[in-house]
């Protein structure tokens, strides 16, 4: 993670962070179409703002003030909507197969903005991606 004070002379950076990590995450990804075709589905990856100070989100950038963050998102889509598996936990009655990771954030510390740029591919993905893919096998084979 990279970390340092923010000024308004980083918003083009902070952009252009956030792009390029949008485009290794589609790139880390395209391993497992194959493997999601077999099920009749795709992968759908953006961009996702929020302020977390104002509580809100949207699909386009937010300013950047403090409180803003941005994420990367994927979803697991099946005639262009994001799967739904039944749950068999108790616990809800079905899982979104989506997943978001913090790619960038402003926040105060102290008397100071300051801004987290997070480089890689989040190391939990792969394990993400091979639960959604064990979930739609369980889920294939309950409904045949």
């Amino acid at each position: 993670m990279l970390e340092m004070t923010y000024t308004k002379q980083h918003d083009e950076q902070i952009c252009r962070h956030e792009e390029s990590t949008l485009i290794k995450y589609e790139q880390y990804l395209e391993k497992f179409g194959p493997v999601l075709q077999e099920y009749g589905c795709t992968i759908k990856t953006g961009l996702w703002w929020t302020n977390s100070l104002a509580k809100s989100g949207s699909y386009h950038r937010e300013e950047l003030k403090n409180g803003y963050e941005c994420y990367v998102y994927f979803a697991i889509e099946k005639n262009g909507e994001t799967v739904r598996i039944p749950s068999d936990d108790g616990e809800a009655d079905y899982y979104l197969l989506s997943m978001s990771y913090m790619i960038s954030a402003i926040n105060r510390r102290w008397w100071k903005l300051n801004i987290q740029l997070f480089p890689d591919v989040d190391e939990d993905i792969n394990s993400d991606m091979n639960k959604f893919i064990s979930m739609l096998c369980k889920s294939q084979r309950l409904f045949q």
